[in-house]
């Protein structure tokens, strides 16, 4: 068992996903803030916000809190997933290679 399957299976994300979540949860509260200068701020650094947002699927117009969330989580866990099907499935296929080696050994005696 690797570290990305006992991060998924205990609910917990490497540190890059948190600190991108992180990221653009901050970002979306300077965008709120009544402050003219976090604002502008946040406006300064919007491209760096879209593609960080953009790389989860969020539209950053109008982003909650949960939607960041999940949208993070779904990515992580998305990620793990099709490593580990990847992984099965070479082992699978080894397995198959194996075991017709063995009927081909089996049926030349």
């Amino acid at each position: 068992m690797n570290q990305l399957d006992l991060c998924l299976i205990c609910h917990m994300m490497p540190l890059t996903y948190i600190i991108d979540q992180r990221c653009i949860l901050f970002w979306r509260k300077l965008r709120a803030s009544s402050s003219v200068l976090l604002q502008l701020l946040a406006s300064l650094t919007m491209n760096e916000h879209l593609s960080l947002c953009s790389r989860y699927k969020l539209c950053a117009a109008n982003v909650t809190t949960n939607c960041v969330k999940f949208s993070v989580w779904s990515s992580f866990e998305q990620s793990v997933c099709f490593k580990l099907f990847n992984l099965y499935y070479c082992v699978y296929v080894i397995f198959l290679l194996l075991l017709c080696c063995a009927a081909l050994c089996v049926f030349n005696k």
